[in-house]
């Protein structure tokens, strides 16, 4: 089975096995936080939850990231959005919990090490 990886200078093609897609929790947690891929994340609370998560190393579980927004519900499913969106990544071959951790991305922190936060 064919998949494709998002670059940031375009997609790049790669080979990955059905049993490697289909494993468990990563099958379960793919379908889920797809599942989330059509949430609207506004503008600010998308700039909050990096911001947040800049401030903290670029690392954090979600219920830190939750207990920032009004609704942590919504700011689970705001998480997972920002996931689909490739801002953030979370380990996939994990129970997906309040406890997962997630990372900017590796796009994100690129992003970042070429703002000039100065001027």
């Amino acid at each position: 089975m064919d998949a494709i990886e998002l670059k940031a200078d375009g997609p790049v093609q790669f080979s990955m096995s059905r049993s490697l897609v289909l494993n468990e929790p990563r099958y379960s947690n793919a379908r889920a936080i797809w599942h989330h891929h059509a949430n609207h994340v506004s503008v600010s609370q998308r700039i909050e939850i990096i911001d947040h998560l800049v401030e903290n190393g670029g690392d954090l579980v979600i219920d830190e990231i939750a207990r920032t927004q009004t609704d942590r519900a919504q700011a689970f499913a705001a998480v997972l959005r920002l996931v689909c969106d490739t801002y953030l990544t979370i380990d996939l071959n994990r129970p997906m919990l309040g406890t997962s951790r997630v990372r900017l991305s590796q796009l994100i922190r690129e992003d970042l090490d070429h703002t000039d936060v100065t001027s």
